[in-house]
């Protein structure tokens, strides 16, 4: 096997996660800053894409969190969008090396790894996939959650954004449903609480919508994330791997052109996309943050400020909020604070 890591800067923690566990493989480095030869990607089995945004430090906007009455740090997409801003140029050199030199597969492993995914597969029609970092710990989480001990052969089933997929259904070993004693669990729970932190609340989502999600579960670190991803893609069992993917119909109340998380049985390098069924209030739950992630990306394939203030006015947290003036000014105080004014050149700003 041969794993090719894309990146612009030094990885040496995932490089030497990689090289703990794939003793016998080839692991070589792109460095797709320092004048790269692409053709170290010939003949790669699985090109690892390490180039992301660096988390926007919401404390320089405090002073107009404290005029609105917000917290930037909940507007997830909104920063996501100005993080991605900044690495546009670097991903297009992603995609171009792929293009050249096309990896069997390719996977993204850094933030934000849904809209990264999305933006190579709009703006470059690239196929690629997305690690999920809470798959191996959702139902950990979730038994803990509900005061469910650990029991073995247990099966689920889930499907939703990365981040945030929902358990559609779990069993036990003798096929037993494990969700109504989990929902009697959380009955006395309050759901006292503002709508965008109920979706943002395993436990009480469990409560309103009769589903659990994966929000609160603890993310798994990238490099672990990734082993045991290429493990499961890779081994010669079936088995099963969760990965952000262009819907293409899989959930059907989604656009063909949505980032979703989906379950795949996979073996030798295959990949067969799960047919899910997600429950209809928990697909709704959804909706607001997946229709504005495309337009967010949108906005980065385009460079386009109109654009990006229509996603900034879609965001689900401040659209929930703020007005549509307020939502203009928070755009424009976006560009400005994180210098975005180079991204939108061609446009009066």
């Amino acid at each position: 096997m041969k794993i090719v890591l894309l990146c612009a800067k030094a990885e040496d923690s995932i490089l030497s996660t990689l090289k703990d566990n794939f003793k016998d493989a080839e692991i070589a480095i792109l460095n797709l800053v320092e004048n790269p030869d692409l053709s170290i990607l010939k003949g790669c089995d699985v090109a690892l894409n390490l180039i992301g945004g660096k988390v926007p430090d919401a404390a320089a906007l405090s002073e107009i969190d404290s005029q609105l009455g917000i917290e930037s740090n909940l507007a997830e997409i909104s920063l996501n969008t100005v993080a991605v801003f900044e690495i546009v140029e670097l991903l297009d050199k992603v995609a171009q090396a792929v293009k050249e030199y096309p990896p069997k597969l390719m996977l993204n492993a850094a933030y934000p790894i849904d809209m990264i995914t999305l933006y190579l597969h709009k703006a470059h029609n690239i196929n690629s996939y997305g690690i999920s970092l809470k798959a191996n710990t959702l139902l950990a989480d979730f038994l803990s959650a509900v005061g469910e001990k650990k029991i073995k052969g247990i099966k689920y089933k889930a499907a939703g954004r990365l981040g945030n997929a929902w358990i559609v259904e779990v069993t036990d070993s003798k096929g037993r449903d494990l969700y109504p004693q989990a929902r009697e669990s959380v009955a006395d729970i309050s759901l006292d609480l503002k709508r965008q932190a109920l979706t943002m609340d395993s436990l009480r989502s469990l409560k309103f919508y009769g589903y659990y999600h994966s929000a609160n579960a603890p993310n798994e670190s990238i490099g672990s994330a990734c082993v045991s991803t290429i493990c499961s893609i890779f081994g010669k069992e079936k088995s099963c791997v969760y990965l952000g993917t262009v819907n293409n119909g899989i959930l059907q109340d989604y656009d063909t052109l949505a980032l979703v998380e989906i379950p795949f049985i996979c073996s030798n390098g295959k990949l067969k996309a799960e047919k899910v069924a997600l429950p209809l209030p928990c697909a709704l739950a959804l909706n607001d943050y997946i229709s504005t992630l495309s337009v967010a990306v949108s906005a980065l394939q385009k460079k386009s400020l109109a654009i990006f203030k229509r996603a900034v006015k879609l965001d689900p947290y401040l659209a929930s909020i703020l007005s549509l003036a307020e939502l203009e000014g928070y755009a424009r105080n976006l560009v400005s604070t994180y210098n975005l004014e180079k991204a939108f050149a061609k446009e009066i700003l």
